[in-house]
């Protein structure tokens, strides 16, 4: 693409600017990183016969590239020559100047365009910048949901009217505007006690909805003011309700500017009171005493203190907080959620302190573990010891000492049974598909007629350079494991094996699944009948897969034909990509243990409880001698540079043993340089200049492998040119 950029650019010079050439020059520079090092890794798995093949490719590359750099340097000198166009008329040099006023940010909310758009418009009318430079304010101003709707072709043709349009024709739409803005205000919620946060949320949630209207040129007046007063009111907690109340006279109909008036009026003397209250508390806090306590003084819990001037932090009641009957009221992952939010104690259930500094010496009652009591999450097990219950029922332990309050228990179930060893085969084919650039890849697919979505692994989409659109999708897999999955491609496959092609539309995940098959099979005695073109030459080799094919495509794919090779192999099934093995195979007669294993649990809860856990600092230890030399090293040789910062040595091992043989890859890839160099002299000379500057500023120097001591370990690293 960017050679055809150029060569219209040679015909027609005018058309060209300095600013695209420069944009030219660094895809270049990124392209040709990014091809030698997919060569490198192509070339250390490859043959020696299949070594020449990919030389040949590396010319190919190396020509085009060269061939665009030229051109490119005759534009660009083309253009520093001759400032001024061919009509003579001279040429009007702007510099682009930094923006004034923030850009402001869309995030693909409807309520939120007419805002967005009157504000950037006023500032693209006061910046005077090119339609380049305006889609570049014009992409960085699309966050969340409207970062991918701009594609790559319209940036790179810096056509900014037809993105513009494109929002426009995406998000003007008055009447879902409308809608989104009635629908906040029918569900605002309700205030559950009197509170200035949640009353100063409400009060913005509805003038938010209630100006986005007016913006809209839908006046909330009449009835329609009435309707929202009722359900502003109807939000209130009872005292403010009742306070609103007494500023209307009887029979008198409300008004929603006076009303809003009123509320950020009481907004505001609620805020004062819980200023002043908050001072209160902490004024009737004594201080601790710095001197000695006595032993009654140290191993009280302050958890504990039944003091009538104790305020509640869960619902400010005259109580303590393991007292609060909302607190008793919830289960035992709703706790900790809610002191986790207010900031207590989890030993305690105290404020003022952390965990690890709590001065009480008290622990759970049943695990003996620093936390409290009602924050113990139980855990009972099948397998445990049963007792007859009064009633004649079994129970197990742990369930009889259980607190009173519900708790969600994890249960777990394991069986075992024994089986013969099998392998079974899933149909696995090397599909093509098209990158961004044109080139074509090799990606292993995986054909599963249980899925309803196609799946792309992430290494694979950068390798393909394919643009990622958002996207917001639950996929639930086996055991019913939920995962969200935030981005999407669309690939262009088609087959060698026949001329069918397809588009797919694919969600991008980390990794498809493990490496198919789990083991190496051995398939030196299957015969397979002559003519017979596998999808996958490597089924029996365990690999990675790239890319999962699901039902939307899987019948399109699979073809009638099928063969048996025999009563204990597999069967072949022909597709558009040529046969594919699927099936069990008997592999031996001895029998082995499988144990299964089936957790049903609370992955939240879960979560919840390793994060605290990782909260925990770690208990003071002794360290090895070579934790004790890292540390020393970095206290002896780190400082701070004149940017203030730090700097440290690499710490490097004594003993090395594990850097493998590097020396036959290093050498091939010399090798391969040295013929690709000697083809191309004029090369050969600058990568020579180069290399003898390296060696005389002192990057590095020749050393002799005959004058190395025999046990030295060495690391060869390849080179490329």
């Amino acid at each position: 693409m960017i050679v055809q950029k150029l060569n219209e650019a040679m015909d027609e010079p005018e058309t060209a600017s300095l600013s695209q050439l420069k944009a030219y020059e660094k895809k270049l520079e990124l392209h040709y990183s990014e091809y030698a090092v997919k060569h490198d890794l192509i070339v250390a798995q490859c043959t020696s016969e299949n070594m020449e093949d990919q030389d040949n490719k590396l010319d190919e590359f190396d020509e085009l590239h060269t061939e665009a750099l030229v051109k490119l340097n005759q534009l660009l000198e083309l253009l520093r020559a001759d400032p001024q166009p061919n009509n003579g008329v001279p040429q009007v040099i702007v510099t682009q100047q930094p923006l004034k006023t923030p850009i402001p940010t869309f995030d693909g909310k409807y309520e939120g365009w007419p805002k967005f758009k009157a504000l950037f418009n006023d500032l693209i009318r006061k910046c005077g910048d090119s339609d380049a430079t305006k889609l570049q304010y014009l992409d960085k101003a699309l966050i969340g949901e409207a970062s991918g709707i701009l594609n790559a072709r319209i940036i790179n043709d810096n056509n900014y009217q037809q993105a513009w349009e494109l929002l426009e024709k995406r998000f003007e739409n008055p009447r879902v505007i409308i809608d989104t803005h009635i629908s906040g205000l029918l569900s605002m919620k309700p205030i559950a006690k009197q509170s200035f946060k949640e009353l100063r949320n409400l009060i913005d949630t509805c003038n938010r909805h209630v100006e986005g209207l007016r913006f809209m040129e839908q006046e909330v007046v009449g009835t329609a003011g009435l309707i929202v007063v009722k359900l502003l009111t109807m939000c209130l907690d009872g005292e403010t309700r009742k306070q609103w109340e007494l500023t209307m006279e009887h029979g008198e109909l409300p008004d929603l500017e006076e009303s809003m008036k009123f509320l950020r009026s009481y907004c505001q003397v609620l805020d004062r009171c819980e200023v002043d209250k908050a001072s209160s508390a902490k004024a009737a806090v004594k201080p601790p005493m710095m001197g000695k306590t006595s032993s009654s003084q140290r191993t009280s819990n302050p958890a504990t203190s039944s003091s009538p001037e104790n305020v509640c932090e869960i619902c400010a009641g005259q109580h303590c907080n393991y007292k609060c009957p909302s607190f008793l009221s919830m289960s035992v992952d709703q706790r900790v959620t809610k002191v986790k939010q207010i900031g207590l104690c989890f030993n305690c259930l105290r404020k003022g302190h952390q965990i690890r500094a709590c001065p009480s010496d008290k622990s759970c009652s049943r695990c003996s573990k620093k936390h409290h009591t009602m924050l113990h999450f139980e855990q009972v097990s099948q397998a445990e010891p049963k007792q007859k219950t009064p009633g004649g029922t079994s129970k197990p332990q742990e369930m009889q000492t259980a607190a009173a309050v519900p708790e969600d228990p994890v249960s777990t179930a394991c069986s075992s049974m024994q089986q013969r060893a099998k392998q079974v085969f899933l149909m696995t084919a090397l599909v093509n598909v098209t990158s961004k650039s044109g080139r074509n890849f090799k990606l292993r697919a995986l054909f599963d007629s249980g899925s309803q979505i196609n799946l792309v692994s992430e290494s694979a989409v950068k390798l393909l350079a394919l643009p990622k659109y958002p996207a917001n999708v639950p996929v639930v897999g086996v055991g019913g494991a939920r995962s969200q999955i935030r981005h999407r491609v669309i690939l262009k496959c088609f087959s060698d094996y026949t001329d069918f092609q397809s588009d797919m539309d694919c969600l991008v995940t980390a990794r498809v699944t493990g490496k198919i098959p789990s083991v190496p099979v051995d398939i030196s005695e299957w015969k397979f009948p002559s003519g017979i073109v596998l999808a996958d030459p490597s089924f029996n080799e365990p690999r990675e897969v790239d890319l999962l094919i699901g039902a939307e495509l899987f019948f399109k794919i699979l073809k009638q034909a099928q063969l048996k090779l025999s009563d204990n192999l597999p069967v072949l099934y022909e597709t558009q990509f040529g046969w594919i093995i699927a099936g069990a195979l008997e592999e031996s007669e001895e029998e082995v243990v499988n144990v299964l294993c089936a957790t049903n649990e609370d992955l939240l809860l879960k979560s919840i409880q390793r994060f605290f856990e990782q909260e925990e600092l770690p208990e003071e230890k002794v360290l090895t001698n070579e934790e004790q030399a890292i540390e020393d090293h970095f206290c002896k040789t780190y400082r701070r540079d004149e940017d203030g910062r730090f700097v440290v040595q690499l710490p490097f091992r004594e003993s090395i043993n594990e850097l493998g043989n590097s020396r036959s890859l290093a050498l091939k890839r010399f090798l391969s340089i040295e013929k690709h160099l000697t083809n191309k002299p004029e090369m050969k000379e600058m990568y020579q200049e180069f290399m003898q500057e390296y060696k005389d500023l002192g990057h590095c120097h020749e050393i002799r492998e005959d004058d190395d001591p025999p046990d030295r370990q060495s690391y060869y690293l390849p080179h490329h040119a």
